[in-house]
């Protein structure tokens, strides 16, 4: 049986959570953990098909740095073939995200500057566009700028093409590529400023709204359930959310339903099978 090809393009960066033992006042020094891993939302969906029998590839950007060399080995480990850039002169892209004792969010800040200034540089190249060209199928991020992908689009012309985007804000990313989108990956509120709907607006208004917006089909994650939408149909379940890293269970659910995309299923016989 000849595997099939798929190409992920977007951000690969080391994660950090931090939590405090204590309920820290503002601007005063807590004690609590800091847990480090390799990762985001790109990196696990396609590690995840990369266990059921498909090849995958990566292109990212990383720096030259002890953290580059963790990227690089995460990738190695989850079988993928690694096409990164590596800029020995620069920092390899990190998110922190503070939360109290009870879990919620404290502050967060991201350092992936790199992204938006070499991604799109990676795009113009041969080699991009050759893996493109032999890929069954492609995924990315948002970490890419609009700009970019528009020019990937126009290099998967032909080419069933994915979108990543699981974190708030970043659908609006994709306002450009929307009808050329294959399927979207999107979380609740994203989709929902997205769409222009208010929170209290139904599941089905949310799927058709999406859908006048160019989106052909897609996923949507909110807190503990997930929606699909398809040729005018929508369906919905419940799903768990029991880490703080909400997007590490969401991207690997990304991940099978993709499998099964890729594989010829329709979305509803992928979202049943991710659902049960």
């Amino acid at each position: 049986m000849i595997r099939k090809k798929l190409l992920g393009l977007g951000a690969v960066l080391m994660l950090r959570e931090g939590r405090f033992n204590t309920l820290a006042a503002e601007g005063l020094f807590g004690s609590g953990r800091l847990e480090e891993r390799t990762g985001g939302a790109l990196f696990d969906a396609l590690a995840f098909a990369a266990s059921q029998n498909i090849d995958v590839t990566i292109m990212s950007v990383r720096g030259g740095d002890a953290a580059g060399e963790r990227v690089a080995l995460a990738i190695e480990k989850a079988g993928l073939f690694d096409h990164s850039v590596v800029f020995l002169d620069r920092t390899t892209p990190n998110a922190t995200e503070l939360f109290d004792a009870e879990g919620r969010p404290v502050a967060a800040l991201s350092d992936t500057a790199l992204f938006d200034l070499a991604l799109p540089k990676q795009l113009r190249r041969s080699r991009a566009r050759d893996a493109v060209v032999y890929a069954d199928a492609v995924l990315f991020d948002t970490s890419l700028p609009p700009a970019a992908m528009e020019k990937l689009a126009g290099l998967a012309a032909t080419t069933p093409l994915y979108g990543l985007a699981l974190t708030t804000g970043a659908a609006a990313r994709l306002k450009s590529v929307a009808d050329r989108l294959d399927c979207v990956f999107l979380d609740e509120d994203g989709a929902r400023e997205f769409a222009e709907l208010a929170a209290d607006a139904s599941a089905a208004e949310l799927a058709s709204a999406l859908a006048d917006k160019g989106f052909k089909r897609g996923m949507i994650f909110g807190k503990g359930w997930m929606l699909g939408f398809e040729h005018g149909a929508a369906f919905e379940a419940g799903t768990p959310e029991d880490s703080a890293f909400a997007e590490l269970d969401r991207a690997k659910i990304a991940g099978a339903i993709l499998t099964r995309l890729i594989g010829g299923d329709t979305l509803l016989a992928a979202f049943q099978t991710a659902a049960g």
